[in-house]
């Protein structure tokens, strides 16, 4: 599957960019939910094509490193019973701070992705 990828926002404007490709296989494509900026930043992780349903990715925890912002992800295992479809599993998250790089990690603390602006 590919990579997973990550994306640090701090707009309203580069949010809805982030939101529109998450949900660009529905019709019409849903705008962004109004987050307030002011003093928040989006972090958001793809976790990248996988060849079957079953998968998912939530945020275990979220630390803080001077300008970097931490967030370790787990993604359950799929059950045994699978759909044979694409899926690319994301999830977005608002965290209080403003930031300049964002580290996305898997539960062994393997880093996933990178992002910085």
């Amino acid at each position: 599957g590919a990579a997973a990828t990550a994306f640090l926002s701090k707009s309203f404007s580069s949010f809805d960019g982030v939101w529109r490709t998450a949900n660009g296989n529905s019709s019409p494509v849903p705008s962004a939910p109004n987050v307030d900026f002011t003093g928040n930043n989006v972090a958001t992780v793809f976790l990248g094509q996988r060849p079957t349903g079953g998968y998912g990715i939530s945020v275990s925890s979220i630390t803080v490193s001077g300008n970097t912002l931490n967030v370790s992800t787990t993604s359950p295992r799929p059950g045994l019973i699978q759909t044979q479809v694409l899926t690319s599993p994301w999830v977005s998250v608002r965290v209080e701070g403003n930031y300049s790089r964002l580290v996305v990690k898997d539960s062994s603390g393997t880093t996933l992705a990178e992002a910085s602006n």
